[in-house]
Order: C-alpha cells, then structure tokens, then sequence
C-alpha cells in the first residue's frame, strides 16, 4: 500500500483494495479488512455514529526505526462503500500522527503484520 496525500494528511488510512490479492482473487475491500484481517478484535457497534469500531494495539516501525507503541482505532461503515466499492474500513492514526506527517514519507510503502508468536500487536511499517 503506498501511502498518498489523500491518505496521509486527515489522519485516517483508507484501507482500500490497490489490487491486492489473496490465493488468486482480488480482495472485496467493502469486507475484507473487517472481516478477515481485524476479525479477531473486538468490535463494537457505535449506534450514533452508525459504525462498527475497535482498537488496535499496533508498534510502528518507520524507515527501519522502531518509533513506538500506540493503541489506534479502526471503524467500519459499510454505507461509505455507497454502492461504488468505496473504503469501509479506516485505520485512525491518533497519537501516532506526528510520525506519519513527517515529510518523506509520502510514497512510500505501508505494509501491515498481523501479531505473531503470541503478541498481542500488530506490526506497521513504514518503508
């Protein structure tokens, strides 16, 4: 995922398809990053602002630095696909924002680990 001006300056990554594909098939973004890659958290409906949303516990590691440990929030509205295969799921930078609004980093490729051999965060890094 190469991270943009659209993604970068309002603080929230738009998980989108960007052709991505798993065994072969090109990934339904509208559910596949609630339903597969986050489907373990804990998910909660928040009726007012009608959206499903949780917290991910995420270390962040930018141009090979460790930068940090930092709980951000996901949500999920499958009305934002609005019948055009549009994002539904954003990952909210929150504390980390500073970091990722460093110039430089637009460009570049974002890739997402999910927790191993037991931890309990995932991994983002910033290449």
């Amino acid at each position: 995922m190469q991270l943009n001006q659209a993604s970068a300056v309002p603080g929230v990554l738009r998980l989108t398809q960007a052709k991505y594909q798993v065994n072969g098939q090109t990934i339904d973004q509208t559910t596949y990053f609630r339903n597969q890659v986050f489907s373990q958290l804990n998910w909660t409906h928040n009726a007012t602002k009608q959206k499903d949303e949780a917290d991910i516990p995420v270390s962040l590691i930018i141009a090979g630095v460790y930068v940090g440990d930092f709980d951000l929030s996901l949500s999920h509205k499958a009305a934002w696909a609005a019948g055009q295969g549009n994002y539904t799921t954003g990952l909210h930078w929150g504390d980390a924002t500073p970091h990722i609004k460093q110039p430089g980093l637009l460009g570049r490729s974002l890739y997402l680990y999910e927790p191993a051999n037991g931890q309990s965060r995932f991994v983002i890094e910033i290449n």
